[in-house]
Order: C-alpha cells, then structure tokens, then sequence
C-alpha cells in the first residue's frame, strides 16, 4: 500500500493492470472504509449514486439488490439500468466470520469473442439489439435500452459488458418473433461467462482492495455464512479513463 499511496509509479501499476486485464489490486490496507476511501481518491473521486458514495452493506437489505442478502451471485456487470454504468467497481471486505464468499470474476470481452468465434450471428444480435434493464424500489425507478454487448461507434471494436439477468426487464420494444431467439442468444452467451475455465475465484480477505473494469469483467460470489461486511464505491468510467490517459497508459 505504501508504493500506491506515495509514488506515482505504484498508482501508475494499478492503473495498468486495469487497462490491461480489467482487474486492479491494492494490498495491505487498513480494514476501513475511510481507508478504503483514501485508496480510491489515487485514482478518481467516488461516484455518487443511489447506493451511496462509500458504501457498506452486509446481509442487511438495505435495497432490493441481491448483493445485500448472503446468496450466492452469477457473474455479472452492475448498473446495466443506468445511462451509463460504473466505469470501475471497487470491493474491500472489511470482516468475515463464516465460510464461503469466495469472489468470482469473468472476463466478459473472452466471453464475448469465443461467442464471435462460434455462434458468430448470435455475437451480432446481442451488439445490435435493444435490450431492456430495470431496478425498482420505493422511490427510484431506473430504466435503460440497449445492447448487451455495446461496440465502439467508430472502429466497433467490443466496448462493454452489459450482462445482468437479474436486471431485465419484459422485451417490450421488440417485435415477437426476435424475442424467442434473442432468448437463444442470451443463453449462448450465458453459456461462455459460465465456461469453468473462463472462472477465477479467490478469496478477499482484509486488507485487499479490488478494483474491477464494470465495462469488461463480470463478477459474482459463492454464498456464505456468518456476518460479512463489506466496503466500496464507483468511480465513473469518464473519471477512470482521464486517469489511465493522464498517466498516458491509452
């Protein structure tokens, strides 16, 4: 945590590691959220969103989120409802006292390209089609359309993950007879995020800060027991890339 915290080369590694492969760790840090804070602000302030800035949540349901009960998690991206989804998702488990919890991450954009390689029309309609996402709870209704797999506007190269099932919603702006095979599509695709070999599961234990690319890498949890509190944030993907360009790393 020292190198991150005093010396550009430290935030500069951490950085990279998210450009690279869509994942960043900072170890080491104090079991806080203020802590934890302090780790976030080397990259981007904290972005604010009806969850909160720092959060922290346990088993409580503090919203209707299944991340707030001790279920197990698929792999998903978070804020598919949203305009435009967390840039980086960051993950910090201050305490754990029971078993299970091991984190699952998946790299979306493997996913998405082995899905090209073989169900190359399927990799069409999912970059391509509208597709509702929608979170309601007392007082908050959020809505967005649009692709699960999103290009770029200019060289179409894959930009985003948008893969929640969770957070879907009734296929209403389709015609009925996309809808069965958008179905078919969606579950090929299902089908490369949950490749075992495409897995990587691990424990986050205290002191282990988890910086996640929420446009590239899915993420997930196995179920656990016992009280388990954790800490994290947002930060907005306009925030993370002015970082990653500041420190000339794209």
């Amino acid at each position: 945590m020292s190198q991150y915290m005093n010396t550009d080369a430290g935030v500069y590694d951490v950085v990279k590691s998210i450009v690279d492969f869509g994942v960043g760790i900072v170890k080491n840090v104090p079991a806080t959220k203020e802590a934890t804070d302090k780790v976030v602000q080397q990259i981007a302030h904290v972005q604010h969103t009806m969850f909160g800035g720092m959060w922290e949540f346990s088993d409580h349901l503090d919203h209707y989120d299944t991340a707030y009960t001790r279920q197990a998690l698929g792999a998903h991206t978070d804020n598919t409802y949203f305009t435009e989804a967390a840039g980086l998702q960051v993950f910090h488990c201050l305490h754990h006292d029971g078993e299970g919890g091991e984190t699952l991450l998946v790299d979306g954009f493997r996913a998405a390209y082995d899905l090209k390689q073989t169900h190359p029309k399927s990799f069409q309609r999912l970059s391509t089609l509208p597709i509702e996402a929608e979170y309601l709870e007392a007082g908050k209704h959020y809505i967005n359309v649009d692709s699960m797999l999103k290009l770029h506007p200019l060289t179409k190269k894959l930009q985003q993950i948008r893969f929640n099932l969770n957070d879907r919603a009734p296929m209403r702006i389709l015609a009925a007879e996309q809808i069965s095979q958008l179905y078919e599509d969606i579950q090929s695709f299902s089908a490369k995020v949950k490749d075992p070999e495409g897995e990587w599961w691990f424990k986050l234990h205290p002191g282990m800060v988890l910086f996640i690319d929420n446009w590239r890498v899915l993420h997930g949890r196995a179920s656990y027991t016992g009280h388990r509190k954790m800490t994290g944030c947002y930060i907005s993907r306009s925030d993370y890339i002015s970082k990653a360009k500041v420190l000339e790393i794209i």
